[in-house]
């Protein structure tokens, strides 16, 4: 055993043996060897102190003193040693023998026949300290505490884990010897009903609780409502004035002082603990609903900042290792049992996201959508600049090459989609939830039951590779479409490339071509062509589909008919069509689904109403540009920017679902385009 705890068991047995909690260190040098010798034919392993020297012993009680169990005072009668767990025991018993005769008052220094040394115990002033005691919030350093009282009321003493039950308790004992003596509870009941008029029966019911049914009235302190809180208020200030202007008081007095003050104390304490745990409970509903709205995908730092309606985050009310407790707790995963409420994903790059069961495939639809558009958009590009010069990569080639290219782009875009596209993951939350139509017909899309597996990447996100593939031969220039011309091209750009200013003034290759060949006709024709230059609509990013040959988009005055050009038009209108909503696809489809994302009207009148309104201002803005739209129909990107601008607009600012709604707005564009 540890020599210190069995020099401890040795003071302990002789102190309370002796009835004394001092030694003389003289005595205590010439018996410990004695002591531990007789310990030691019960407990072999006890510490055999008697081969000890002064000077282990001297550092056996430095240890001692620096573990609060004893010091050495120098007196007149030489050095002595005080056990201080002897001052807590006898403590402890005053405590006992005033629990089985209430008449006792409480414990102070004056109590005993010994003096309390200042290393054990620890001054607390009750007005000032005691609610932060019960709060835990006060740093114990002595184990005993010395309340201090205002008013010249008597000081006592308490053991620090007797503050949150037993303490209560006796206080409660005091009321109730109060009550008892004769004419205090008609005076009482006289003062408190001039507080409380009309509240006779509440009064008496009150004063009939602490003087019968003492757990009651515990019950009523630790669980106050707003009278029982002003009732006890009040009546402790009524005890304390009763005494306060008294120079000299009895013991008894004293005692129901104490008690008063306490009591006082334990009620704001528990009125305080009440109000925090309404409001943690409060910010616990605000965490709970703000987890299930939109995005649906929220970070432990997003959650943290969610504001109540009065607009505080409620980090202000939970603290963090609470909040961290309540999503462990409610994103726990049972072994062979459902899915919690609340789903925690750790994304591709690392990041930790809760989200809600129950918007788990609509989140993840909602973002195959958005990303599919943007990966064609982005792949048709760099396709476009492959085949510009001349080139082919595997991903137009093998689907395999391309399903592994689209799964790194889904991961360095959204790796929180990465995470989410995972068949059980999928498979349980649509067994475990009620979606709607939509949503379940679109999860079981994703979902190769038979093979216990998504379905490929490229099916996932609606990307068919010859389709993009002529979307992204769309987007070359003219004259590099040429076999012969492009390769021509392509070399003198080679050739020119770094050359001096005079190379700089070449604009087009396709010039350079019609000066070695003389036809003006064909070098007026590749100038026709939209040139380079870097900006965005000058190199016509949008996706169409090539037709049989490609002609100019702005035919020179007098070279096609209006039906070859109208002709140009609608076929221009198609590709845009298709490019949307895929060959055989239904804009009317689309665009129903639309209006559930981004209108969220239930009144059926006012729903029509502002799909009305939407329609009305896409058609009014069209008609402005009706005319350039028959010259040079737009592609992809001039609708996205266009429908942008109206989605932007003042008139639509409190529709807050803006990408469905500029999604609806490209859809509804293309469909006037093609009534022409």
């Amino acid at each position: 055993m540890n020599a210190l705890n069995d020099f401890e068991q040795l003071l302990r047995a002789y102190t309370r043996k002796r009835r004394t909690a001092s030694i003389a260190l003289a005595t205590l040098m010439r018996g410990i060897g004695k002591w531990s010798g007789e310990v030691r034919q019960t407990k072999q392993d006890f510490t055999d102190f008697s081969s000890y020297s002064p000077v282990m012993l001297s550092e056996l009680l430095d240890q001692a003193k620096a573990k609060n169990i004893a010091v050495v005072q120098n007196e007149p009668a030489g050095r002595i040693v005080y056990y201080l767990g002897y001052f807590v025991y006898a403590v402890r018993g005053a405590y006992e023998e005033m629990e089985a005769d209430n008449d006792r008052p409480f414990p102070c220094e004056e109590s005993f026949r010994f003096s309390f040394p200042i290393e054990v115990l620890q001054v607390l002033d009750v007005k000032a300290e005691f609610v932060d005691l019960l709060r835990g919030q006060l740093k114990i350093e002595h184990p005993i505490l010395k309340l201090t009282f205002p008013e010249g009321i008597r000081s006592m003493l308490l053991l620090p884990e007797m503050a949150e039950e037993k303490l209560l308790n006796l206080c409660i004992s005091k009321m109730r010897q109060y009550l008892t003596i004769k004419k205090n509870v008609d005076y009482v009941n006289h003062r408190l009903l001039a507080a409380f008029p009309g509240k006779e029966r509440s009064i008496r019911d009150m004063i009939n609780n602490i003087l019968t049914q003492r757990d009651t009235a515990l019950s009523i302190v630790k669980d106050p409502d707003d009278f029982t809180f002003q009732f006890w208020s009040h009546f402790m200030s009524v005890i304390m004035k009763d005494f306060r202007e008294k120079e000299t008081k009895l013991e008894r007095e004293h005692a129901f002082s104490q008690a008063s003050y306490l009591v006082g104390m334990y009620n704001l304490f528990f009125k305080g603990n009440k109000r925090t745990k309404q409001e943690k409970e409060h910010a616990f509903q605000v965490v709970e609903k703000g987890i299930k709205s939109a995005p649906f995908y929220h970070t432990f730092l997003d959650i943290s900042s969610f504001r109540d309606p009065k607009g505080f985050p409620v980090s202000r009310t939970i603290k963090q290792k609470e909040l961290a407790t309540y999503l462990e707790r409610r994103t726990e995963l049972k072994e062979s049992g459902p899915l919690p409420d609340i789903i925690r994903i750790r994304d591709a790059a690392g990041h930790e996201f809760y989200i809600p069961k129950d918007r788990l495939l609509q989140l993840t639809l909602k973002k195959v959508v958005e990303i599919s558009r943007n990966i064609r958009r982005e792949v048709s590009r760099e396709w476009a600049e492959h085949l510009g010069e001349f080139r082919k990569v595997p991903e137009m080639i093998r689907r395999e090459a391309l399903e592994s290219d689209l799964w790194l782009r889904v991961k360095n875009r959204d790796p929180l989609l990465f995470a989410l596209l995972k068949f059980e993951l999928l498979l349980m939350t649509l067994h475990e939830t009620k979606p709607s139509k939509e949503v379940f017909i679109e999860t079981e899309r994703l979902l190769d039951v038979k093979k216990n597996a998504l379905i490929p990447i490229d099916e996932i996100l609606r990307f068919d590779r010859k389709t993009v593939l002529l979307e992204a031969r769309t987007l070359i220039p003219l004259w590099k479409s040429i076999p012969i011309v492009g390769r021509l091209g392509v070399m003198l750009m080679r050739l020119f490339r770094g050359m001096g200013s005079k190379a700089g003034s070449i604009k087009d290759p396709a010039e350079l071509y019609a000066r070695f060949s003389g036809s003006d006709k064909q070098a007026s024709g590749s100038s026709s062509q939209p040139r380079s230059t870097g900006k965005k609509s000058d190199i016509g990013e949008g996706f169409h589909k090539l037709p049989e040959r490609q002609e100019p988009a702005a035919p020179l005055p007098g070279k096609k008919s209006r039906e070859a050009a109208l002709q140009q038009y609608r076929k221009a209108v198609h590709a845009l069509k298709v490019a949307y909503v895929g060959e055989g696809g239904d804009l009317r489809t689309d665009m129903k689904e639309l209006i559930e994302a981004w209108n969220p009207l239930v009144e059926p009148q006012a729903k029509a109403d502002l799909i009305e309104d939407v329609n009305a201002m896409v058609r009014d803005f069209m008609r402005r540009l009706k005319r350039g739209f028959s010259i040079s129909p737009p592609d992809q990107d001039r609708i996205r920017n266009l429908a942008e601008k109206v989605a932007e607009s003042d008139a639509l600012k409190e529709i807050k679902r803006k990408d469905p709604l500029t999604r609806y707005i490209e859809l509804y564009m293309i469909e006037q385009l093609g009534k022409k």
